[in-house]
């Protein structure tokens, strides 16, 4: 059955009534393109909403990773150039600057591997979705098992 569960909740949005439709990211959807695709339906919906009616984004949970991102990328930036300093300084020698200047990003670019290959993400609802998905896969398995098995172990009328 489509429909509300209670029809007796009421959603306020800057204290007006409001309608509240929840979007949630798939475990393994990239969640700045999600965002992005919902704004981009959002600006079609409001072109179609009566007058004096709008519709707006409530929350979005990517502001925290496009900062995360932004840091990350600024860390990496102010670490080469201290590197670059220190390494000059002590050693004295532009070649040796260069060298580690080319091995950084070799380095980064193994690292990047290692965290695709063990699933390292910014999302911090990543792991509490993955977990709820998991369980629930697990448990749609043994649903399945114990009904697959149901029928070899039905008791016998005598």
């Amino acid at each position: 059955m489509l429909g509300a569960e209670d029809y007796n909740t009421e959603v306020r949005f800057s204290g007006q009534r409001a309608v509240f439709m929840g979007i949630w990211v798939l475990p393994n959807a990239n969640s700045i393109d999600v965002i992005k695709r919902v704004r981009a339906e959002m600006e079609e919906i409001r072109k179609e909403l009566p007058t004096g009616m709008t519709g707006d984004i409530a929350y979005d949970a990517t502001a925290y990773i496009n900062d995360a991102i932004h840091e990350v990328v600024k860390t990496l930036i102010d670490t080469l150039l201290i590197v670059m300093v220190v390494i000059f300084l002590f050693l004295g020698s532009f070649r040796s600057v260069i060298v580690a200047v080319v091995a950084i990003p070799i380095s980064l670019i193994g690292a990047l591997f290692l965290m695709q290959a063990f699933v390292f993400t910014v999302n911090p609802d990543w792991w509490w979705m993955t977990q709820s998905s998991l369980s629930r896969t697990w448990n749609d398995t043994c649903a399945m098992a114990c009904r697959a098995s149901r029928p070899r172990y039905k008791a016998r009328a005598n």
